[in-house]
């Protein structure tokens, strides 16, 4: 696969992240190690608390990890500079919120306008989301539970979003 041979766009080693909320912690993150490559679709999927918007949080400095290291193209990112985080964000970093529930033609449209930016700008892309069909349109699918990535499969093909059956 042509992604395989690509630059490591972001690296992640050992991120744990652990939330306190009084006397009780919450281990979000509990040792990830990836690597998402330049010009990659990644999809992320699993159960609501598995780690999954705490991993892009901390990869799109939106958040600190609690240990662990993270590398933008081989510099290590100064989680404890906000104004190099801010010029991160500013200079390398998108964020696309989802607005509720989308119905499955403007899902699709959605879907569509992503991979179209992923393959003309050569954009690294990570979704999240819950809907397992959606991995088919990824490069690499990487499957979260309890703050681990438990499986990674990559996808032979890519489909297109209107091939998708919601």
């Amino acid at each position: 696969m042509e992604n395989e041979a690509s630059a490591i766009a972001l690296e992640a080693r050992e991120l744990i992240k652990i939330y306190r909320m009084g006397a009780v912690e919450v281990h979000a993150l509990r040792g990830v190690d990836v690597d998402f490559r330049e010009s990659e679709l990644i999809v992320l999927l699993g159960p609501s608390g598995s780690g999954k918007s705490t991993l892009l949080n901390i990869l799109g400095g939106l958040d600190t990890p609690t240990s662990g290291t993270v590398r933008f193209r081989g510099q290590a990112l100064t989680m404890d500079s906000e104004r190099a985080l801010n010029l991160y964000r500013r200079n390398h970093v998108g964020f696309v919120f989802q607005f509720g529930a989308l119905d499955s033609k403007t899902g699709i449209l959605v879907l569509e306008a992503i991979l179209k930016i992923n393959r003309e700008l050569g954009t690294t892309t990570a979704l999240i989301t819950h809907n397992a069909v959606i991995a088919d349109i990824a490069n690499r699918v990487l499957y979260f539970a309890d703050g681990r990535i438990v499986e990674t499969r990559q996808n032979a093909v890519q489909r297109a979003p209107g091939e998708l059956a919601w």
